[in-house]
């Protein structure tokens, strides 16, 4: 995936990553008492980052699941579009992508987006129902990158279908 690391010492999160996990790393370390719990509250608690950027970095973190009072975000894709051609207007020898490390080759890379954004956009539009989607998305994923377990980690695939979804419908109403 990367050729290099910017921090050695998280190695151990990267090889970690690949291994299953349960649903929640933080509900696991209240579960196991885990020792870089620093502090637990009525409703919060404080741990440190097992495998920090930089040294000291705590989260504050709830103690149970606070559950979104939306929906996920909205899809535009007419402003995908117009993302992408600004960004190729200005011809980046790279990028760097949250969750997904840098990209060397951002023309190729902006491409094959735009080319399967379409694609997701219209087999959504054209009736395939959520998980025929997830399913149809995670196979594209893995014949492109093989790494459809990790892109689902950052950007889960229902969300894509209900996002693209609530993008045709509101095109038709």
């Amino acid at each position: 995936m990367l050729d290099r690391l910017w921090t050695p010492w998280r190695l151990a999160y990267v090889t970690e990553a690949s291994r299953p996990t349960s649903e929640c790393i933080f509900c696991d370390a209240l579960k196991r008492d885990e020792p870089l719990v620093a502090h637990r509250g009525q409703r919060v608690f404080v741990i440190l980052n097992k495998f920090p950027y930089n040294n000291g970095h705590l989260m504050v973190v709830p103690d149970r699941h606070v559950w979104p009072v939306s929906p996920p975000p909205e899809i535009d894709l007419d402003a995908w579009e117009r993302t992408i051609d600004e960004i190729e207007q200005r011809a980046p020898e790279r990028l760097a992508l949250i969750h997904f490390g840098v990209v060397e080759q951002p023309r190729d890379h902006l491409r094959r987006l735009r080319r399967q954004l379409r694609v997701w956009a219209q087999r959504v539009r054209q009736g395939m129902d959520q998980d025929e989607f997830v399913e149809a998305a995670r196979a594209d994923l893995e014949d492109d990158i093989g790494e459809a377990a990790y892109y689902e980690r950052a950007a889960p695939l229902w969300q894509s279908y209900l996002g693209l979804r609530r993008y045709w419908e509101k095109l038709e109403s």
